[in-house]
Order: C-alpha cells, then sequence, then structure tokens
C-alpha cells in the first residue's frame, strides 16, 4: 500500500470492531498528506450506501464479490506533492480517531444515516456520494445533469460549457453549513489566484466607493483531483443577488447603476491584473452583502480560467451564459481573447441593469447566435450622450476595438461616480470606549476612516445614508436656487402663474429637465414618430388631456391613453360613435362632457358613457364647427350661426335655438365667463372677419382686425385674442385698443390652418404646406423662433403632395401634429437626436 494513499474496505462481514479501530487510526495518521477511500458492502446498506471519500479520488462503491483494495485505488498523481493551502486556522489540526470512527460508523452502519442530523446535512437526496475532505468537512456531491431541450428545433449550445455547482457543506466539528464551490483549475493556481485577491495589505482588492471586499472571501481549498478544485465560501450573510434585485425592481436608475456598475468593472479590473478571466460573468453572480443593496461582492471564481502567462488571454474553452456571450466566441475560431470577452459582458450588464431586458433577446433562443453575430445593439434615445458612448464601446463586435476594463473609469459618464466620503463628524453622542482609541483630534472632532479598519465596514450604511441625504440636499439647492429662476419664463417649459400647458403635461419634470427641453424646442432637437397611418385622408381633430388624447377620423371619436415611455398608446382605450355614419367635423370637451358635431349637421353630447344626437341644422348645410360653455351650445356652419340652451325633461337632454346670425364662422370660443363668444368668419367682404357676440344682449360687434378670413383663434385672456388666418399671418388682437398689436408673417407665405397656445408667451402655428409647424414668441415680434418639419414617408404616389396641419395639441414635452394621414408625435426631450435647427435658414441662403 503506498503511504501517500490508503484505501481502507469496511466489510461488516469481514473486518471486525477491533480491526476498524486499527485502520481508522492509520488513517488518521496520515490524513495530512493522504487520502481516503471507504467502500462499504451493499448489503449492509440495503437501498442506500454511504460512502466517504478525501479529495481526488473517484467514488467506488464494491459489491460482495469485488471489494478487493486494490481496485479502490484510483487518483490523481501531480498533486501528491502538493500540500493543501488554507487561509483560515482550523480549530484542530488533527480529528480524534473516536470522533472519526463515530463519523464512519454512522455513514456505514445501516439504520444509522438518520443520526446525520446532528451534522446538519442536507439529505433530501441521495446520501450514496457525501466525500470528507481534511478530516474535517463534509460534502454532499451531486452529479452533473446535461439540460437538454425539449424541442429539437431549439439550438443546445454545445459550445458554451455550464459548470455551475453548488454543493452543500459542513463542518464536522461546529456543525456550521458553507456553500462549496469547485473550480475547474489546479490546486496551486487556485491558491495563488485567492491570495492575490484576499491579501490583508492588497486595498485594491477593496471597493473605492465602499470600501469592502469585492470578492466573497472563503473558509478553505482543497483539492478535488490534478486539475479541479474545492473551494468552500465563507459563510458571510449576503442578500439577493443583482439579477433578482433588478428583476423586481424591473431597471433600475441611472445614479443607482452607475454605483452597482462600478463596483462590477473593479471586480473585473482586479482579476484582469491578477491574470483571472472571468469567463461566466453575469448579474446572478453579484450578491448584494448590506441591507442597503449597495454593496455588490462576486460570488467565487468558479467557471474562471487562471493565465500562467497575464500577457496572454488567448482561451479555447467556451463557457458563459448565451445571453452574455460575446459575439467571437459564436464564431468557429476553435480560440478567442478572454478579456474582450468580458468586457462585452459587462456590456450586457449595464445595458440590462438600465433598460430591464437584454440588448440581444430572441424567444426560444432560436435566432440568437445569429442577434448576436449581426444585429446592432438599439440603445435607447433618452439615454445621455455619454452612456451611450460608454455602451457602444463595451458591446463593439469587434474585440480589437472593444473598450478595455482601464478606459472604462476613464469615461465620462462613469467618472461622475463620486467617491463617498472619507470623513465623519464623531458627536458626543456616539464616543464611546473604542472610538476613544481611535485617536480622535480634540479640535476638528473627525476620524479618518481607513479602508481596511473595523469602522468602515460596519458604518458602510450610514456611509450610503449620508451620500444620499447630501446628494438629494445639494440637488434641491441648485434646482430651487438656480434652475427654478431659470425656468420660470421659457417657451414651453415656464411655470411662471401656472400655465395651462402645466395641466397638459403628463409626466412633471423637474426644473433642469425644463431647462433642457426648452433648449431643444429652440434648437430642433426631437424624436419623432408617427401613429395611425392611414389609407384615407381626413382632417383630424385633437384635443390633448394629461393622461388622455382625443382625436377624431371619419364618424369616429377615439380616446387613447398616454404612457410614460411611449407618447401615446396605438390602440384606442375608447371609442365614442353613435348610429349616424357621417365624418365628425368639430368636436370640444370640457371636463367630462364631450360636444361633437358631423358635418351634416347632427351634434351629439356624450357624458358618463351615454351619448345623446340631435338634427341641429339642415343635412345640405355643412357644419364647420362647435363649442359650448355651461349650458349654452354654439354651432356653425356654412349659411349660418346658431346658439342653443341645454334643457332636461323627464331624464332626456334636450337643445332648445335661441339665437341665430347669418354670418359663417370657421372657429368659436368662448371668454373665461361664458358671457361673450369670439368667432372667425370663414371669409369677410370688407376684412374685418373677427367678430365678438354678447350673449345676453344678442350683439354682434365688429373687431378691427384687418383679416380676410380666420381659420382658428384661442384665447389669452379675456382681452387677448391669437387668430390663424388665411393671409398668411398671425396676429395678436387686443379689445383695449380695438387693433392687432403685433402680427407674425409666415416665412414661405403659407395660410395657417391652427394654433395652440401654452399658457404663457410660446404659440405654435400650423401651416398649409409640408405639415410644417411654426414656433412663435409673443415677446419677439416679427420672427419666428424655430420650424418643424416632420418626417414624410411616401407609399402612394399620392402621399408626394404635402399636408396641411389641420390640428395641434401640445404639452411641454411633446408636439402631437395632425396631418390628412398620419399622426406625428415629436419628442423634446432628448439628448441624442439630430438637431433640425431652421432659424437662421433665410441668412445662410443669402450668403450663399
Amino acid at each position: 500500500m503506498d503511504n501517500k494513499r490508503t484505501a481502507v474496505v469496511l466489510n461488516r462481514e469481514k473486518m471486525d470492531a477491533a480491526n476498524t479501530s486499527n485502520v481508522i487510526s492509520s488513517v488518521n495518521s496520515e490524513s495530512s498528506s493522504s487520502t481516503s477511500t471507504v467502500t462499504v458492502n451493499k448489503k449492509e446498506l440495503s437501498s442506500s450506501t454511504s460512502v466517504i471519500t478525501s479529495v481526488g479520488v473517484d467514488v467506488v462503491t464494491s459489491s460482495p464479490t469485488h471489494g478487493s483494495t486494490s481496485d479502490a485505488i484510483r487518483g490523481p498523481t501531480s498533486c501528491d506533492k502538493l500540500e493543501p493551502f488554507s487561509l483560515s486556522t482550523p480549530k484542530k489540526s488533527t480529528l480524534d480517531p473516536a470522533m472519526l470512527q463515530s463519523i464512519h460508523q454512522k455513514l456505514s452502519t445501516p439504520g444509522k444515516t438518520c443520526e446525520l442530523q446532528s451534522l446538519h446535512l442536507d439529505h433530501e437526496g441521495d446520501l450514496t456520494n457525501v466525500n470528507f475532505i481534511k478530516d474535517r468537512y463534509l460534502i454532499y456531491t451531486q452529479s452533473a445533469k446535461e439540460t437538454v431541450p425539449a424541442n429539437s428545433n431549439t439550438p443546445t449550445y454545445r459550445h458554451l460549457i455550464d459548470l455551475t455547482t453548488n454543493l452543500k457543506c459542513t463542518d464536522v466539528f461546529s456543525g456550521e453549513q458553507y456553500l462549496c464551490k469547485i473550480i475547474n483549475e489546479p490546486l496551486d493556481k487556485v491558491q495563488k489566484a485567492y491570495f492575490a485577491l484576499q491579501h490583508q495589505k492588497n486595498e485594491q482588492c477593496h471597493s473605492y466607493l465602499y470600501g469592502h471586499q469585492l470578492i466573497r472571501p472563503i473558509k478553505d481549498i482543497s483539492p478535488l483531483n490534478n486539475q479541479r478544485t474545492y473551494v468552500i465560501l465563507s459563510s458571510k450573510l449576503v442578500y439577493e443577488d443583482l439579477h433578482t434585485y433588478i428583476r423586481n425592481k424591473r431597471r433600475l436608475c441611472e445614479k443607482e447603476a452607475r454605483a452597482l456598475f462600478y463596483q462590477i468593472c473593479e471586480t473585473v479590473r482586479i482579476c484582469h491584473h491578477n491574470g483571472i478571466i472571468l469567463r461566466d460573468l453575469k448579474l446572478k453572480r453579484f450578491y448584494f452583502v448590506n441591507k442597503a443593496r449597495t454593496m455588490l461582492q462576486y460570488e467565487s471564481l468558479e467557471g474562471s480560467m487562471i493565465l500562467y502567462n497575464l500577457n496572454d488571454d488567448t482561451l479555447s474553452d467556451k463557457i458563459g451564459c448565451p445571453m452574455y456571450t460575446a459575439p467571437e466566441l459564436l464564431c468557429p475560431n476553435p480560440t478567442y481573447q478572454g478579456k474582450p470577452a468580458d468586457i462585452w459582458s459587462l456590456g450586457v450588464i449595464l445595458y440590462t441593469m438600465l433598460v430591464g431586458q437584454y440588448p440581444f433577446y430572441e424567444k426560444g433562443n432560436c435566432n440568437l447566435i445569429t442577434i448576436i453575430r449581426h444585429t446592432q445593439v438599439q440603445i435607447p434615445s433618452y439615454f445621455t450622450h455619454s452612456l451611450r458612448k460608454l455602451l457602444l464601446g463595451l458591446l463593439c463586435k469587434d474585440f480589437v476595438k472593444r473598450m478595455p476594463v482601464d478606459y472604462i473609469f476613464l469615461s465620462p459618464w462613469l467618472k461622475e461616480q463620486r467617491p463617498f466620503y472619507m470623513y465623519i463628524r464623531v458627536g458626543e453622542d456616539f464616543v464611546d470606549e473604542d472610538t476613544s482609541k481611535a485617536g480622535l483630534d480634540d479640535n476638528c472632532g473627525v476620524r479618518l476612516l481607513d479602508h481596511s479598519s473595523n469602522a468602515l465596514n460596519t458604518n458602510c450604511d450610514l456611509f450610503a445614508e449620508m451620500d444620499k441625504f447630501c446628494t438629494n440636499f445639494l440637488r434641491n439647492v441648485i434646482e430651487m436656487h438656480i434652475f427654478q429662476l431659470q425656468s420660470l419664463d421659457l417657451l414651453m417649459c415656464g411655470h411662471r402663474n401656472f400655465p395651462k400647458i402645466i395641466d397638459r403635461t403628463h409626466i412633471a419634470m423637474s426644473f433642469e429637465d425644463r431647462v433642457k427641453v426648452a433648449a431643444n424646442w429652440l434648437s430642433g432637437r426631437y424624436k419623432e414618430q408617427q401613429y395611425f397611418r392611414r389609407s384615407k385622408m381626413f382632417a383630424t381633430k385633437l384635443v390633448l388631456e394629461q393622461d388622455w388624447l382625443y382625436l377624431t377620423f371619419g364618424c369616429y371619436l377615439s380616446q387613447h391613453r398616454r404612457l410614460k415611455i411611449e407618447p401615446l398608446q396605438r390602440r384606442y382605450f375608447c371609442e365614442i360613435t353613435t348610429g349616424n355614419k357621417a365624418d365628425l367635423a368639430d368636436f370640444v370637451k370640457r371636463k367630462d362632457t364631450i360636444f361633437a358635431g358631423r358635418i351634416t349637421g347632427n351634434c351629439f353630447i356624450y357624458e358618463e358613457d351615454y351619448a345623446t344626437e340631435q338634427q341641429l341644422h339642415n343635412p345640405n348645410e355643412y357644419l364647420r364647427c362647435v363649442n359650448f360653455f355651461d349650458g349654452v351650445y354654439a354651432t356653425s356652419t356654412d349659411n349660418c350661426c346658431r346658439l342653443w340652451q341645454r334643457t332636461e325633461e323627464f331624464g332626456l337632454l334636450h337643445l332648445d335655438q335661441i339665437m341665430e346670425f347669418n354670418e359663417s364662422f370657421k372657429a368659436l370660443q368662448f371668454n373665461t365667463d361664458g358671457k361673450k363668444l369670439y368667432g372667425g368668419m370663414y371669409t369677410s367682404a370688407n376684412r374685418r372677419a373677427l367678430r365678438e357676440i354678447d350673449i345676453e344682449s344678442e350683439f354682434q360687434r365688429i373687431l378691427n382686425s384687418k383679416t380676410i378670413s380666420v381659420y382658428d383663434l384661442k384665447l389669452k385672456d379675456d382681452n387677448i385674442i391669437f387668430t390663424a388666418n388665411f393671409d398668411t399671418s398671425f396676429r395678436l388682437y387686443d379689445r383695449r385698443t380695438d387693433k392687432d398689436e403685433c402680427v407674425w408673417e409666415d416665412p414661405f407665405d403659407s395660410s395657417f390652418y391652427c394654433l395652440d397656445y401654452d399658457g404663457l408667451y410660446a404659440v405654435l402655428c400650423g401651416t398649409k404646406y409640408h405639415s410644417r409647424v411654426n414656433l412663435y414668441d409673443i415677446r419677439v415680434p416679427n420672427k419666428y423662433m424655430q420650424l418643424y418639419f416632420p418626417r414624410v414617408e411616401p407609399r402612394r404616389r399620392d402621399d408626394l403632395k404635402s399636408s396641411p396641419v389641420y390640428s395641434l395639441a401640445c404639452d411641454s414635452r411633446y408636439l402631437f401634429i395632425a396631418t390628412d394621414r398620419t399622426l406625428h408625435v415629436l419628442d423634446f426631450k432628448v439628448s441624442c437626436a439630430a438637431i433640425k435647427d431652421y432659424r437662421n435658414i433665410f441668412q445662410e441662403m443669402y450668403r450663399i
């Protein structure tokens, strides 16, 4: 029998208790450098057999006819001269012979397996394979099972190896349970790697932000065979993994993701500097180690490759999760570079944290390889420029051009992550005996915190709370004292006197965001989306509210929900119509009541999910516009204008005519108290198309606004009226002076079809040609501020013709433009969109 290895066969039919005691004593005397295999007769253990084997020897079960000692000796020869290395000092160097004999008897004696509960061993599974290493640890082993997809059409990814192991480990002295991992590297390389990563004097192995250890510490290391090693992880308390955390929160904000990603990059940088290629880098490998969920720790080096030459990271084994796999691993090349593959996994991790889904994903993994190799990553437009640049550098298809790990910390986005405070003020209530011995300065009352000190580990949560409080405090100070004043009178984003546009804005914006969005309105930076591409042309009307958008098409009035991520839900939430199939000409919504008119003269009132329709005009007349205020309703056709009084009898609603005028109006608006009605005539021979009607006296006043036709009008207040006119002008009329105080001409001599007012200083006007929208500032006369040209994608020959803008609706972020076939939505809360600036277009033309 070799003096380095001893095989002991316990056979209750051939060995008595005395011989067993002698054998166990022999094993104990050579346990420091030898391995032992205990083979038990299957007759004695009936249905379950318990085998205790030490590191490096295959598990053997003998039958009554095959019980020779020489057959049970198998194992490596390259690790014979290696002494086990442990980062922690065991309580006893050798086991007590009586205790070892008791453990052997419990595992080999029938009916005694239930006593394993005293060792806290999980025996829900099969107890035939129980490894006993270093005369101290019991490891319950489970054979790795290959996962074969149920669907034969689904690729198996045989080129990707998954060697994830989670073994139960129990200390026979203390009864504590640990988690055991198997690393596919020899013992000497694992020892060298963990010694470099967990050396107490190596401050680079600790996080720059919180000072905690970035890689989970280990309890012990022991060889399994000449190419594999057991690593027993410490029993330090950990919380959920990062994958579970993101799945519960769906996605993280940039601030939180930046702090977590910084720690992940620190872990990868430390490993790469020490010649360790992680390979299987993913979210599930990182665990939170504090209750505040701010400190991350890498689980273990399982699946990693430890390099002998730090300058050569060429690998051949392809290990990893398909979602995190780099494109070069999916190519037929037998080798690849390990460090760039880890950088690609970092890009996938960062994208998943911010978006909530993988950058390359295919349901069923049918075409995942093709997508990863040939498809470019789609980065959301709301990401900042520095973040987009970082993601493109991490997810670059060419691994040669991929960003190294040291360059990641030089990126502008990651450089925004500030280290947490290194000093903490100590109050009188917090001074204790330990604090007094730490050498406090009586003058300043602060104590210098060091990464290696125990105080840093105990106060990590306090640092996080301090940073959060100070950051929020500084942000509030800057927000309230700087950005609030800057955003007070901005176009489309101002908030002085709480303008109407704030009521229409779906998501409230901070003052800082208002400054950025207002700059995008002026510079022409926006992202465009198209909705409801129609084959039939129609003059759509829009009404925008904070949570809903109402629009007409044909005989239907549809209600669409506004979303947080997208401007609009494409499928309607509710569709309002009656039995009449005539096209809708106009509608108005006030509170919960909708008043709509059809071109045939039929009008209906919709409230409380019920519509009441009534014929108000001759079917031969063409209805142009409608409006109402409280119980007074106004309608106008191409022949006359009528006012109606709402009455209800026996629960039935009815409109009774109270007034009629011979003028035909294109637009109608009530003032704030409903006592006056302002109308814009479709045509006026004396160029006085703006009229005022007193509801009580029925007196009609001709206002001195010199325009031949008014297509749309809005009220700033009871004295100021904005009109969009046929004569290519937008006018500001003042009742107090009875004249047009300011007139803006269209630079391309186009008529204005509609307008919208933000409630402060900005007016948007829709023109007749090219679906163009002009932005005006009523404080700046005779000049437009910006021009917006929605994208035109012709599908037929008729689409080449330009379309008017029939209706406009806007809030501080979105601009809704209704053309003859499409609803265009411009989103101005972007940072990476192209700039379409037409403010000085004519000056540039003259310069040319």
